[in-house]
Protein backbone atom coordinates (compact mmCIF):
# COMPACT_ATOMS: atom_id res chain seq x y z
CA UNK A 1 0.00 0.00 0.00
CA UNK A 2 1.92 2.99 -1.22
CA UNK A 3 -0.78 5.67 -1.37
CA UNK A 4 -3.29 6.51 1.33
CA UNK A 5 -5.71 9.42 1.33
CA UNK A 6 -7.80 10.51 4.22
CA UNK A 7 -11.44 11.29 3.69
CA UNK A 8 -12.72 14.82 3.43
CA UNK A 9 -15.99 16.57 4.09
CA UNK A 10 -16.90 16.76 0.39
CA UNK A 11 -18.22 13.22 0.47
CA UNK A 12 -21.49 13.20 2.48
CA UNK A 13 -21.40 11.08 5.61
CA UNK A 14 -17.63 10.81 5.81
CA UNK A 15 -15.80 12.63 8.58
CA UNK A 16 -12.57 14.52 7.91
CA UNK A 17 -9.15 13.07 8.60
CA UNK A 18 -7.79 10.09 10.50
CA UNK A 19 -7.29 12.21 13.64
CA UNK A 20 -10.93 11.57 14.57
CA UNK A 21 -10.74 8.66 16.99
CA UNK A 22 -14.04 9.04 18.80
CA UNK A 23 -15.99 7.32 16.00
CA UNK A 24 -16.17 3.55 16.20
CA UNK A 25 -16.43 2.97 12.43
CA UNK A 26 -13.67 2.90 9.81
CA UNK A 27 -14.06 3.58 6.06
CA UNK A 28 -11.35 1.99 3.90
CA UNK A 29 -11.30 2.12 0.07
CA UNK A 30 -8.67 0.30 -1.97
CA UNK A 31 -7.95 -0.55 -5.59
CA UNK A 32 -5.94 -3.58 -6.70
CA UNK A 33 -5.01 -5.47 -9.87
CA UNK A 34 -6.68 -8.83 -10.44
CA UNK A 35 -4.62 -11.96 -11.07
CA UNK A 36 -7.70 -14.07 -11.82
CA UNK A 37 -7.57 -15.84 -15.18
CA UNK A 38 -10.23 -14.57 -17.58
CA UNK A 39 -11.58 -18.09 -18.19
CA UNK A 40 -12.27 -18.64 -14.48
CA UNK A 41 -13.19 -15.07 -13.50
CA UNK A 42 -16.96 -15.49 -13.25
CA UNK A 43 -16.96 -18.61 -11.07
CA UNK A 44 -14.02 -17.38 -8.98
CA UNK A 45 -15.73 -14.05 -8.32
CA UNK A 46 -19.07 -15.65 -7.51
CA UNK A 47 -17.34 -17.82 -4.92
CA UNK A 48 -15.34 -14.88 -3.56
CA UNK A 49 -18.45 -12.72 -3.19
CA UNK A 50 -20.44 -15.54 -1.55
CA UNK A 51 -17.69 -16.26 1.01
CA UNK A 52 -17.00 -12.57 1.66
CA UNK A 53 -20.65 -11.73 2.24
CA UNK A 54 -20.93 -14.47 4.86
CA UNK A 55 -17.72 -13.40 6.62
CA UNK A 56 -18.57 -9.68 6.49
CA UNK A 57 -22.05 -10.29 7.86
CA UNK A 58 -20.64 -12.31 10.76
CA UNK A 59 -18.15 -9.58 11.81
CA UNK A 60 -20.23 -6.46 11.07
CA UNK A 61 -18.47 -5.21 7.92
CA UNK A 62 -20.44 -3.53 5.12
CA UNK A 63 -19.26 -2.19 1.79
CA UNK A 64 -19.11 -2.53 -1.94
CA UNK A 65 -16.94 -4.37 -4.48
CA UNK A 66 -16.50 -3.48 -8.12
CA UNK A 67 -14.63 -5.71 -10.56
CA UNK A 68 -13.79 -4.21 -13.91
CA UNK A 69 -11.44 -5.72 -16.48
CA UNK A 70 -8.40 -6.45 -14.35
CA UNK A 71 -9.09 -4.24 -11.33
CA UNK A 72 -10.93 -4.42 -8.05
CA UNK A 73 -12.26 -1.40 -6.19
CA UNK A 74 -13.59 -2.16 -2.75
CA UNK A 75 -14.94 -0.09 0.10
CA UNK A 76 -15.04 -1.64 3.56
CA UNK A 77 -16.75 -0.05 6.55
CA UNK A 78 -17.26 -1.19 10.08
CA UNK A 79 -15.51 -1.48 13.41
CA UNK A 80 -11.80 -0.76 12.97
CA UNK A 81 -10.78 -4.20 14.23
CA UNK A 82 -13.12 -5.97 11.81
CA UNK A 83 -12.07 -3.84 8.80
CA UNK A 84 -8.42 -4.43 9.73
CA UNK A 85 -9.04 -8.18 9.91
CA UNK A 86 -10.66 -8.20 6.45
CA UNK A 87 -7.91 -6.00 5.01
CA UNK A 88 -5.18 -8.27 6.41
CA UNK A 89 -6.87 -11.20 4.66
CA UNK A 90 -7.17 -9.21 1.42
CA UNK A 91 -3.48 -8.32 1.49
CA UNK A 92 -2.61 -12.04 1.69
CA UNK A 93 -5.00 -13.06 -1.12
CA UNK A 94 -3.17 -14.45 -4.16
CA UNK A 95 -5.99 -13.42 -6.53
CA UNK A 96 -4.77 -9.83 -6.73
CA UNK A 97 -1.70 -7.62 -6.39
CA UNK A 98 -0.68 -3.96 -6.16
CA UNK A 99 -3.22 -3.06 -3.49
CA UNK A 100 -3.42 0.72 -3.04
CA UNK A 101 -5.49 2.22 -0.22
CA UNK A 102 -6.96 5.40 -1.69
CA UNK A 103 -9.05 6.46 1.31
CA UNK A 104 -9.06 5.58 4.99
CA UNK A 105 -10.86 7.51 7.70
CA UNK A 106 -13.23 7.39 10.64
CA UNK A 107 -16.93 7.67 9.81
CA UNK A 108 -19.99 8.38 11.90
CA UNK A 109 -22.50 6.36 9.87
CA UNK A 110 -22.31 3.52 7.37
CA UNK A 111 -22.66 4.44 3.70
CA UNK A 112 -23.51 0.85 2.67
CA UNK A 113 -25.92 -0.01 5.46
CA UNK A 114 -27.66 -3.28 4.71
CA UNK A 115 -24.95 -4.58 2.36
CA UNK A 116 -22.47 -7.13 3.61
CA UNK A 117 -21.01 -6.57 0.13
CA UNK A 118 -22.70 -4.85 -2.79
CA UNK A 119 -21.11 -6.32 -5.91
CA UNK A 120 -20.86 -5.42 -9.58
CA UNK A 121 -19.26 -7.43 -12.35
CA UNK A 122 -17.41 -6.24 -15.43
CA UNK A 123 -18.17 -2.86 -17.04
CA UNK A 124 -16.05 -0.66 -19.32
CA UNK A 125 -17.42 2.50 -17.69
CA UNK A 126 -16.64 1.20 -14.22
CA UNK A 127 -13.14 0.16 -15.36
CA UNK A 128 -12.44 3.70 -16.56
CA UNK A 129 -13.72 5.13 -13.28
CA UNK A 130 -11.48 2.83 -11.24
CA UNK A 131 -8.45 3.63 -13.41
CA UNK A 132 -9.03 7.39 -13.06
CA UNK A 133 -9.44 7.11 -9.28
CA UNK A 134 -6.17 5.19 -8.97
CA UNK A 135 -4.37 7.76 -11.14
CA UNK A 136 -5.87 10.52 -9.00
CA UNK A 137 -4.67 8.84 -5.82
CA UNK A 138 -1.15 8.61 -7.20
CA UNK A 139 -1.14 12.24 -8.35
CA UNK A 140 -2.70 13.68 -5.20
CA UNK A 141 -6.12 14.48 -6.66
CA UNK A 142 -9.25 13.43 -4.78
CA UNK A 143 -11.77 14.43 -7.48
CA UNK A 144 -11.88 11.05 -9.24
CA UNK A 145 -11.83 9.20 -5.93
CA UNK A 146 -15.00 11.06 -4.91
CA UNK A 147 -16.56 10.26 -8.30
CA UNK A 148 -15.84 6.57 -7.83
CA UNK A 149 -17.32 6.69 -4.32
CA UNK A 150 -20.50 8.30 -5.72
CA UNK A 151 -20.68 5.61 -8.43
CA UNK A 152 -20.38 2.87 -5.82
CA UNK A 153 -23.03 4.52 -3.64
CA UNK A 154 -25.41 4.85 -6.59
CA UNK A 155 -24.85 1.23 -7.47
CA UNK A 156 -25.58 0.08 -3.91
CA UNK A 157 -28.69 2.27 -3.74
CA UNK A 158 -30.32 0.30 -6.55
CA UNK A 159 -30.80 -3.29 -5.31
CA UNK A 160 -33.20 -4.05 -8.16
CA UNK A 161 -30.29 -3.83 -10.65
CA UNK A 162 -29.91 -7.27 -12.30
CA UNK A 163 -26.21 -7.55 -11.40
CA UNK A 164 -26.89 -6.97 -7.72
CA UNK A 165 -28.00 -9.52 -5.18
CA UNK A 166 -30.51 -8.53 -2.55
CA UNK A 167 -29.12 -6.43 0.28
CA UNK A 168 -28.02 -8.36 3.34
CA UNK A 169 -29.42 -7.01 6.59
CA UNK A 170 -26.84 -5.88 9.11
Amino acid sequence: MDVTFTCDNEAPGIAAGPEIVSHPLLHLHYISCSLIAADTAQTTLESLVHQSRARNLSIGVTGSLLFAQNQFSQILEGPESAVSLVMASILQDHRHTDCVVIEECAIETRRFQGWSMAYSGASAFVAQSVTRALAGARSGSKRDIRRLLRLMLEFAAQPEHPAVASPRPM
